[in-house]
């Protein structure tokens, strides 16, 4: 339904689908924008009505994940955001399911409503939709509605919304045309096979978990920098963080630490000064957790080589420091009744 009211208010179809049981299939969006693409969705949607829903960005990175979760009753938003992997359930014991034929009797009422009334009232800004039904067609073993609204808006401008919708409960082509712009959606790689459950459950990199960078509490210094000042600095820089912020401690022994902390210079790149690095490990491993890599600046008005040094370990632990408090594992605002789920600062 949700879709069918954002066409009649003259809104873009969201990413939302409708939770249709008996009818699973997974499929790829691709969004355009001039004739570019700028965007896809992966879908797909169980038997028993759940659906997945995941936006990508051109270059292939995950920005969001939504899950309705039928069985469970519960919408699940996932925030893919490394190393913030955090979620937000809701409650959907209210989410109502569809039958395909139950739809597509929609999808036909939508339609009469376009013929009997082509040209609602215009809205109270002065802008006016003209309503046409394009009908129906068979494809792909699906029943498509098709239906356009030319909009003239107060403004002067005009938009034209296309869309043919599946009664399998998602458009297959979307397009909204503009004075200056053209969007479109397009469904691709349709197939109609149960997904794998898993997509409907919450990873595991968003639950909480134990990890050492963020719950390592004692640090071990090694500075292969050859510049002793640099581990003094470094040193430093753990303890003033001090309980109230990350309550690191420096010990003096290896096997005594949660992490080690190694300071070194990088072979040189460039024409610059070689990059100074931190890189945190797993003791006795060699796990890398974290890396800081801080290249000097050659315009920095300081007035040794040594304040170069003494200046950027600090500055390593401060980036070690801005990551662990930036990381969030686990759930993000109110839960739903029962849930167990935690945030992690």
């Amino acid at each position: 339904m949700v879709s069918l009211l954002c066409f009649a208010l003259n809104k873009p179809l969201p990413a939302q689908f409708v939770n249709i049981i008996d009818a699973p299939f997974t499929a790829t969006i691709v969004f355009t924008r001039d004739g570019h693409a700028n965007a896809t969705e992966e879908i797909a949607r169980a038997s028993s009505g759940s659906t997945y829903d995941a936006t990508k960005a051109l270059d292939g990175r995950l920005v969001h994940v939504m899950i309705v979760d039928i069985p469970n009753h519960r919408r699940i938003n996932l925030i893919p955001s490394p190393p913030s992997y955090t979620y937000r359930l809701q409650d959907a014991s209210k989410e109502r399911t569809f039958t395909v034929g139950e739809y597509r009797r929609i999808l036909q009422r939508m339609q009469d409503s376009f013929r009997q009334n082509p040209d609602p009232d215009k809205a109270d800004d002065g802008s006016h939709r003209h309503q046409i039904a394009l009908g129906v067609r068979q494809e792909n073993g699906m029943t498509l509605f098709g239906n356009r609204e030319e909009i003239n808006l107060a403004s002067g401008e005009k938009r034209i919304v296309e869309a043919w919708q599946s009664d399998l409960g998602v458009a297959v082509t979307f397009v909204e045309k503009g004075t200056a712009t053209q969007t479109t959606r397009t469904l691709t790689d349709l197939r109609r096979v149960e997904p794998d459950p898993k997509l409907f459950e919450i990873p595991a990199e968003y639950l909480p978990h134990a990890d050492l960078l963020l719950d390592g509490r004692k640090v071990f210094v090694d500075n292969e920098t050859g510049v002793p000042e640099v581990k003094d600095a470094a040193v430093a820089q753990f303890n003033a963080f001090g309980p109230s912020k990350h309550p690191w401690v420096v010990v003096d022994l290896m096997d005594e630490a949660d992490i080690v902390a190694v300071f070194a210079n990088v072979a040189r790149t460039d024409d610059l000064d070689p990059p100074f690095e931190m890189k945190i490990y797993v003791p006795r491993s060699d796990e890398i957790l974290f890396v800081s890599h801080l290249r000097r600046n050659p315009d920095a008005q300081v007035r040794t080589y040594l304040a170069y040094e003494k200046s950027l370990a600090p500055s390593c632990v401060g980036d070690l420091w801005n990551n662990v408090v930036n990381t969030r594992i686990g759930l993000l605002g109110n839960p739903i009744a029962k849930s167990t789920g935690k945030a992690r600062p």
